[in-house]
């Protein structure tokens, strides 16, 4: 499982990842990114498929939106894979604009919250709220860094990603 921490503001926006592949045998630090940023001045992470996170990779070339995010997904659900999807979530955060949560059954809230978490979300939910009042990339690692104490699935070190507004 997959720990992905968010935050937004209206001039900036951060997330956090793990780095680890598990399986009911081992957990392993991986390479390929589960949080990326893209060219619309945004990030993107994926939780709960593997599938799916290499499927958002191109996506990093592009002004994405989430009409971008729905229409890969519904491809996908088209196509040969689509058993590779489910169950995944993937959360997009921009400055200035609410935090935006994509199941892949094709569905997308918009969050209250200025913070959200996805995958084994939570113990950083939790950790996040406590710090609530002063939130920034440091406290999204720390709040990736409990999950992976808590749970044996979520393995560090804890990636980061930050955007400034305009910075697209």
């Amino acid at each position: 499982m997959t720990a992905i921490v968010a935050y937004t503001t209206a001039n900036e926006c951060w997330m956090a990842s793990d780095s680890a592949s598990s399986t009911s045998y081992a957990i392993d630090e991986v390479m390929t990114p589960k949080i990326i940023k893209h060219t619309g001045g945004g990030l993107i992470g994926s939780a709960g498929s593997w599938f799916l996170i290499n499927a958002l990779l191109p996506l990093q070339k592009k002004k994405c939106e989430v009409h971008d995010v729905l229409d890969l997904l519904k491809v996908i659900r088209e196509g040969p894979f689509a058993e590779d999807l489910d169950p995944s979530e993937i959360l997009m955060a921009w400055p200035g604009r609410p935090l935006v949560v994509v199941h892949s059954s094709g569905f997308y809230v918009e969050m209250k919250s200025p913070f959200y978490a996805i995958g084994i979300d939570q113990y950083a939910l939790g950790f996040l709220e406590g710090a609530k009042d002063g939130i920034d990339g440091t406290v999204l690692k720390k709040a990736v860094t409990i999950s992976a104490k808590y749970s044996t699935s979520v393995g560090l070190p804890a990636k980061l990603l930050h955007v400034t507004k305009g910075s697209g």
